[in-house]
């Protein structure tokens, strides 16, 4: 059975070549799963956290320039143009090699260790599959940290391409990130391809809500590539949300059910205070858009802040104090 509400966009193809002969030129996909060798090399993470053309998303550290908001109701098509009813816009091919992440250690991180460890992923979840076409779960917004300074905190399932080089990510956030947002929770949509990345308008949320986020994929080509669909999370508790609206070149093979990523964490006060956050109801639905039975597994813990998770096939728990 298909899913439903998956939007289609028939005229994305024909839109794109009217704008390229406006524009005089074609450019090249900004969304490509592969980069040309002619990209910019990236900086490491530590260059990247003293540069402030580069911020934080859901993915890494990403060049401003790379990074571009969705506007409500509008789509990202296949070739990385934003597509707003009658108007295309052509995104600018992103200069860089890719988004910039720390060297993390998986499992092998002391489980006791109490200073925090550099960013990026701290904790997730991992299970692989030949095709998938969706996945959503339902969480709670974790009560504020006590220490608020400059650090980032984004929450969320996901699922990921083969290479790893693009990711659809319903996100609870904190903190400031290329997307906006400050000192308290906000939501957001996300959508990362080679190396550019999109989002959507961020919505607030308070410790305590409830939240469903769902990434579903449709009308794909027969090997799981050229998808159409949708990532959004809900606000149950305030009765709003955000959507975001794409249409993917590349098959989707990789869920985490859960993730935890900070950015900018010097001290475990500046975690949520509550100490812990539950993903539940985890629903995967293959290539046949059928609910599937995945076997997570605990990819990487970090083990800064006694940061530890557990998990089963419908739940992933992470907790930290």
């Amino acid at each position: 059975m298909k899913l439903a509400n998956v939007p289609k966009f028939t005229g994305i193809l024909f839109l794109s070549l009217v704008s390229a002969v406006l524009v005089g030129v074609v450019s090249p996909p900004a969304g490509a799963e592969a980069t040309r060798s002619r990209s910019l090399p990236s900086p490491t993470y530590a260059q990247a956290t003293k540069d402030p053309d580069w911020i934080e998303t859901p993915s890494g550290l990403v060049n401003k320039s790379c990074v571009h908001r969705v506007p409500p109701g509008a789509t990202v098509a296949a070739d990385g143009s934003i597509i707003d009813g009658d108007v295309v816009t052509r995104v600018k091919r992103c200069p860089y090699a890719g988004p910039v992440r720390p060297a993390n250690s998986p499992k092998s991180a002391r489980p006791d260790a109490r200073t925090p460890s550099t960013g990026g992923w701290w904790i997730d979840s991992w299970w692989h599959h030949s095709w998938l076409s969706g996945i959503s779960a339902n969480w709670s917004v974790p009560s504020a940290p006590t220490d608020r300074v400059d650090q980032t905190l984004f929450f969320f399932p996901s699922l990921e391409t083969e290479t790893a080089k693009s990711i659809v990510q319903p996100v609870l956030q904190w903190g400031a990130s290329a997307a906006g947002g400050g000192q308290y929770w906000s939501i957001g949509s996300w959508y990362v391809t080679g190396n550019s990345s999109y989002y959507s308008t961020l919505s607030r949320a308070y410790s305590g809500d409830s939240l469903t986020g769902k990434v579903a994929l449709g009308t794909c080509a027969s090997d799981g590539g050229n998808c159409e669909g949708y990532i959004h999370l809900w606000d149950n508790t305030r009765g709003y949300g955000t959507s975001l609206d794409v249409s993917t070149p590349a098959a989707w093979t990789n869920a985490q059910s859960g993730v935890m990523e900070n950015y900018g964490v010097s001290s475990c006060t500046m975690l949520p205070a509550s100490g812990w956050i539950q993903f539940s109801s985890v629903v995967v639905t293959n290539g046949a858009y059928q609910q599937v039975d995945p076997s997570f597994y605990l990819d990487r813990a970090s083990g800064s802040c006694n940061s530890r998770g557990s998990l089963t096939q419908t739940t992933m728990n992470i907790a930290w104090n």
